[in-house]
């Protein structure tokens, strides 16, 4: 957009001067014409910067399939903004999706580990038990001529625990508030994951509002500025005020365009505040 209105501005300034030097403008209209060809060829250089930085941030990313640094080609740009307008986030979805965060799963299989360590520390508080039984004869077979607990067998039950259990007991406390300061912790960092999703949803929607407004402005504008045009063309108006039109609906299309960036960003923002991945369609 800004090398489309560096190309106007020039159009428009060679023809002002050539219309001073015939005698239909007076000299000041060519400085006017100069002065807003030169802010935009000034913003186009700022834009062009700003490109060329983020083009090495991007850089910075790329490998090939050997783990070698690539550059992005030259003839690689944006895609259009305009695709981007029709992009709307599936709210529900993305609200029950909160709860199966990474985040929140990744603290899942901490509460299970610590719930398996928990049982383990219930065991070892229950008595252990042990049987005993074993032959009084010399062999196998004289055993088997005898009954089951009578002559030569000698058998017996023992039962010993810990008199005081402190250490097993301590153990066990301490598994439990850890799994209760876990389970804390989960329980807060959903909520605040629920609470970001709901920020960056209203975001989206107030972008969208903003949009919409925006674009309404800039047809209007563009309207004003196609009548100004006219009116310059059959004398009734000055170079001046089409200028002033123009930058009204020039600014109003680069503001568009930054709000159309931002629409999708917060797009992006809500399935990432979601858990999910970010959609390039």
């Amino acid at each position: 957009m800004l090398e489309e209105g560096v190309r106007l501005a020039k159009i428009r300034f060679e023809g002002v001067r050539r219309s001073y030097e015939l005698g239909d403008q007076a000299a000041i209209d060519t400085i006017e014409a100069l002065s807003q060809l030169l802010n935009r060829q000034y913003r186009l250089q700022l834009a062009e910067n700003t490109f060329f930085e983020n083009t090495q941030v991007i850089n910075t990313f790329l490998w090939d399939e050997s783990g070698s640094p690539m550059l992005l080609d030259e003839d690689v740009i944006p895609q259009p903004l305009s695709q981007f307008l029709n992009v709307t986030p599936e709210v529900e979805d993305l609200r029950t999706q909160v709860g199966r965060h990474p985040e929140l799963l990744l603290t899942d299989f901490d509460l299970a580990s610590l719930n398996v360590e928990k049982r383990l520390k219930t065991q070892e508080l229950l008595p252990v038990v042990k049987l005993k039984y074993n032959f009084l004869t010399e062999t196998i077979a004289d055993a088997q001529l005898s009954p089951l607990f009578e002559n030569n067998y000698k058998w017996g039950v023992s039962v010993y625990t810990p008199l005081l259990l402190r250490k097993t007991r301590g153990d066990l406390g301490s598994t439990k508030a850890k799994i209760e300061i876990k389970q804390i912790g989960r329980n807060l960092k959903e909520q605040q994951l629920r609470t970001k999703l709901e920020t960056e949803l209203n975001s989206w929607r107030v972008l969208n509002e903003q949009v919409r407004t925006l674009a309404e402005n800039v047809r209007s504008l563009e309207a004003l500025l196609t009548g100004e045009t006219r009116r310059f063309e059959i004398g009734e108006s000055s170079l001046f005020l089409v200028n002033a039109r123009e930058v009204a609906a020039f600014d109003s299309r680069l503001t568009l365009n930054d709000l159309s960036a931002k629409l999708y960003i917060a797009y992006a923002k809500a399935r990432f505040a979601a858990g999910l991945g970010f959609l390039a369609d």
